[in-house]
């Protein structure tokens, strides 16, 4: 369904607000506060630049 989307612009907003939900309760203990936020929703290229960081910290970490 949502092949065609290149970004975050692409996606109905009722979707993201979804995702966001999702991702904010989906660990939620009954009966505690809820620790995460979202403070800003980035596109593309930031997510990109983000994978790319997180791969070369597993690199250098956990490298053999």
């Amino acid at each position: 369904v949502w092949g065609s989307a290149r970004d975050i612009s692409d996606i109905p907003a009722v979707l993201v607000e979804r995702l966001q939900h999702y991702f904010l309760t989906y660990k939620l203990i009954p009966g505690q506060r809820q620790h995460a936020r979202i403070t800003k929703i980035y596109g593309r290229s930031h997510a990109h630049k983000v994978v790319l960081a997180a791969m070369s910290d597993y690199e250098d970490n956990f490298a053999l």
